[in-house]
């Protein structure tokens, strides 16, 4: 999950499987296809990759905004190795999970336009050759990260804490209300909200 990039393809499972960042029939980045078509080069693709990868994470317009989510996202999120949370502290003690100070990636307009125009090209003279691989995968063009609050009863801090990193501990803001006591982390880089756009219909 933390090398999530705009431009990445996700695979749709359908009815009967989950997504996928992987499958045999679909590129890893959109742009692998724009290089065995042969309209850019490798180079020019790791260019715009790594272009994709500097680029800063902005407030989003829901960015005062708590977003509350469930055991089975922070499940899914790998929120344990994010934190390096020891195994001994089990997530199903954690009362609530939430983001806060949300911040988001999106795909510049110049690279949807270039894109697009890419695209047209491939379903022009190729599209029989890509179909197979492109018509059940979509691009993530927006990125959104924020601050992890995780909320637990007081009777659980000497667990929680005893199963933090020194230096992840010291770097949380801890406050109390009434039983409960709240952690919140710094940004991670782990994104816990995306935008994806299917190939097969993709515009600028």
């Amino acid at each position: 999950m933390k090398s999530l990039t705009l431009g990445k393809c996700v695979w749709d499972g359908g009815w009967f499987d989950t997504p996928s960042f992987t499958h045999a029939n679909m590129p890893d980045y959109i742009y692998n296809t724009f290089v065995q078509g042969g309209i850019i080069t490798i180079a020019q693709a790791d260019e715009i990759l790594n272009r994709m990868r500097a680029i800063p994470a902005e407030p989003a317009e829901f960015a005062n905004i708590n977003i509350e989510f469930t055991l089975e996202d922070a499940l899914e999120l790998k929120l344990s190795q994010q934190l390096d949370l020891n195994a001994s502290f089990n997530l199903k003690n954690v009362k609530s999970f939430n983001f806060s100070g949300s911040v988001g990636k999106c795909f510049p307009n110049t690279d949807r336009l270039n894109i697009d125009k890419m695209l047209d090209e491939i379903k022009d003279g190729q599209w029989d050759q890509y179909k197979s691989g492109l018509r059940r995968a979509y691009i993530i063009t927006e990125l959104y990260y924020g601050k992890i609050e995780m909320s637990i009863n007081s009777d659980m801090q000497a667990a929680f804490e005893g199963a933090l990193p020194p230096e992840k501990l010291a770097a949380s803001n801890k406050f109390t209300l009434g039983n409960t006591l709240s952690y919140i982390f710094e940004s991670s880089d782990v994104p816990f909200a995306m935008r994806l756009e299917r190939i097969k219909h993709f515009n600028s």
